[in-house]
Formats: structure tokens, C-alpha cells, sequence
């Protein structure tokens, strides 16, 4: 779930979910993945969710976290 949280906060457009999958040693295996948020605007303290598929048989290795990064039009 992707939140738009601050109260009076700028209305997001486009918002977008990239995700970057590291090994138990902080090593890059996969990545990027990128998803969409629906909706794909959010106005202040709106919730919008996002999903995607990840092929693990396409990583350079064993995922063991990840790391979520946002981005949103101006």
C-alpha cells in the first residue's frame, strides 16, 4: 500500500513503486521492478495500492530483502 500521509499535503500524479531485491549480503539480485499505483493519484491522507511479480529464475541470486522506492510526477 503506497500512502500519501502528511495532512494538507501536495496531491501525488503518477505515482509509481519500484522495487530492488538484495542478498542476505546487501547484494543487488534483482531489480527493477516497477508497478503502478491505483489510484494513480492520491490527494493528501489517501491510500492507493500497487502490486507486481517478481521472477526470482531472472535474479542473480537468492533474495533475501527488498527495498521499496516511490516516484510521482511533478
Amino acid at each position: 500500500q503506497a500512502d500519501n500521509v502528511a495532512a494538507g499535503a501536495k496531491t501525488q500524479r503518477n505515482v509509481q513503486v519500484i522495487a530492488y531485491f538484495y542478498d542476505s549480503k546487501g547484494n543487488n539480485v534483482g531489480g527493477s521492478y516497477q508497478g503502478a499505483v491505483n489510484p494513480t493519484v492520491l490527494k493528501s491522507l489517501q491510500s492507493g495500492t500497487f502490486n507486481f511479480k517478481a521472477s526470482t529464475s531472472a535474479m542473480k541470486g537468492t533474495p533475501s530483502f527488498l527495498r521499496l522506492e516511490y516516484q510521482t510526477a511533478a
